[in-house]
């Protein structure tokens, strides 16, 4: 959790094209990785913002970022895919959770039947993270074939 840091979001939509009129500050953010798949982020924005209640809907996509000892980084990346209003003694606040964005490799390989006979694991690595604008790394060795 990175709640106590200075948090904020940016929007955009199924394209990762930036949408919305500026950052939207966040009370809190937790992104959780997966080993052997999509983790998850989960992030809160004061429902006072009126560009949290209009931007951060489902099927938004996210990017997280934080500024702490003067540094920024990005903290992760996700698709909204549940929104609920939640009341705390700070006041109202607005909770999104969802995948991360690796969850876009999945859904965008998913159904288009590609078949793939004897192919060294790089070049069928590299075939499916392009379709989701990735690039893919192997490590050198790795040279077993594989039918999929």
């Amino acid at each position: 959790m990175f709640a106590g840091t200075t948090l904020w979001c940016d929007t955009f939509d199924a394209t990762w094209t930036k949408v919305g009129d500026g950052p939207i500050p966040l009370l809190s953010a937790s992104v959780t990785r997966a080993f052997d798949g999509a983790g998850s982020i989960t992030l809160d924005a004061p429902s006072t913002d009126k560009r949290a209640i209009q931007w951060l809907t489902n099927e938004r996509r996210v990017k997280i970022y934080q500024i702490e000892n003067n540094v920024l980084r990005t903290v992760g990346a996700g698709i909204i895919r549940k929104v609920t209003k939640r009341s705390t003694v700070g006041g109202y606040s607005r909770s999104c959770t969802g995948p991360d964005a690796l969850d876009e490799l999945k859904r965008r390989s998913t159904k288009l039947n590609r078949k793939y006979n004897n192919l060294p694991l790089a070049d069928v690595a590299d075939s499916l993270s392009v379709l989701a604008g990735w690039g893919a790394a192997t490590e050198s060795g790795v040279d077993d074939l594989i039918t999929a």
